[in-house]
């Protein structure tokens, strides 16, 4: 990624300094913007590689992340640093989710991506902490055995720790049984029809309200 970011840096020098047909203000428009992608580059290396996993292992002693790419290992979250919620009591969400230790919501309001929320010790610490099943690599972003990450950790989680007490949404959200913890695969596909067929008569609809107009 370095010698990426020397190229470009090195080209757009020379560009921009040596005689051509181009406009200056051409030039410069292309100058900036190859200081800009520069830029995005050095964030990249500097502040996301180094924390950048592409494979998530779960296993009797926690949640483990790996870049294969760079062959480092990159961090874990052990089953015994889960903690419950540190304050009950509070009526704020961010501390207590209805009652509850571990949930499920959505980041952002564009956001595809469900997250689960829980708190783990850090530092002798209570620290809120997330985790949505995907990976933080630009190359490897969606995990093909996602839905079974979500399933072996929360049945990690019933092992390892039984005092934390898991929302239901969160088994509603990624389709899981709470009894069982088997896919619901029926109740799944149930809903993806019914956008399916939502979505035709919502296209169907303004078909003809165009056609009148």
């Amino acid at each position: 990624m370095l010698d990426t970011f020397i190229l470009i840096l090195a080209f757009s020098i020379l560009f921009f300094f040596t005689e051509n047909q181009i406009p200056s203000e051409a030039k410069g428009y292309l100058f900036l913007f190859a200081l800009l992608v520069n830029s995005i580059i050095i964030y990249v290396y500097i502040y996301i590689r180094p924390k950048a996993y592409t494979n998530i292992n779960i296993d009797s002693q926690g949640i483990h992340y790996w870049n294969k790419y760079r062959q480092v290992f990159i961090k874990d979250i052990l089953w015994k640093d889960f903690t419950k919620t540190p304050n009950p009591t509070s009526k704020s969400n961010i501390y207590n989710h209805h009652g509850n230790d571990l949930y499920s919501l959505n980041p952002g309001r564009y956001s595809m991506v469900r997250k689960s929320f829980f708190w783990i010790v850090k530092n002798e610490k209570a620290q809120l902490t997330s985790e949505s099943f995907v990976s933080t690599h630009v190359f490897d972003i969606w995990f093909a055995n996602r839905r079974e990450l979500i399933r072996t950790f929360l049945l990690g989680l019933a092992h390892f720790c039984p005092n934390i007490k898991v929302n239901p949404n969160v088994f509603d959200s990624f389709f899981i049984a709470p009894e069982t913890y088997k896919f619901q695969l029926a109740k799944r596909n149930k809903l993806l029809l019914t956008v399916i067929i939502f979505t035709i008569i919502i296209l169907v609809v303004l078909y003809f309200v165009v056609q009148a107009i």
